[in-house]
């Protein structure tokens, strides 16, 4: 079975950074919380993660109403 992977770009909600201070790779949403940005210091929390997944669901949804708009 082919393992396929999904990579989802996080972005830091206080300078737009997408480098992060982790020793692990994350392997969940959970994994996520307490990331420090290399950039600015802000370390990500609860708000943030659910903030960036509602914006990746409204860009999902505007992606399959073009594509049936079609």
């Amino acid at each position: 079975m082919e393992n396929s992977e999904e990579t989802i770009n996080f972005s830091c909600p206080n300078c737009g950074s997408s480098t992060f201070k982790t020793t692990t790779k994350p392997q969940s949403i959970e994994d996520l919380n307490g990331l420090v940005c290399n950039d600015c210091g802000h370390a990500i929390n609860g708000e943030d993660i659910k903030q960036m997944a509602v914006q990746i669901a409204k860009d999902e949804i505007k992606k399959s109403l073009r594509g049936l708009l079609r």
